[in-house]
């Protein structure tokens, strides 16, 4: 029988794809999904995705954000459409049209929406 693992998403937002790929070999067994943020994604590329999954079969969440005018949306949603990743993130604050483009995009795999940020200004300074 099939080891189940826990429905937990663990942030690889590490400042290189050797320590994000063993950090990945540490948790990815134990774990449903691994996400891989806009700052390794940029330095790395298709090379992220691949190191970070590695064999093991996880779910890999592309936390990408994608927020721009609809066709640029749709085209950036296209051109990650390809990479092994289950989840893609794209901003909501374009409104539908935006929204909608993405998940064109996008094609069959699961993408999603966020109509926030995470972090927080607090007079100029940042709260994250």
């Amino acid at each position: 029988m099939a080891a189940r693992h826990a429905p937990i998403a663990v942030a690889l937002d590490a400042p290189d794809l050797e320590t994000a790929a063993r950090w990945a070999a540490l948790v990815g067994p134990h774990v449903s999904t691994l996400k891989i943020g806009l700052e390794l994604y940029l330095r790395y590329g298709p090379d992220a995705v691949a190191s970070v999954r590695g064999a093991s079969g996880v779910e890999i969440f592309l936390d990408l954000k994608l927020h721009d005018i609809p066709a640029t949306v749709a085209g950036a949603a296209r051109a990650v459409a390809m990479l092994p990743a289950e989840r893609l993130a794209r901003g909501a604050e374009g409104g539908e049209d935006e929204v909608g483009a993405g998940a064109r995009g996008r094609g069959s795999a699961l993408s999603f929406s966020r109509r926030s940020r995470t972090s927080l200004s607090v007079g100029g300074r940042s709260a994250a």
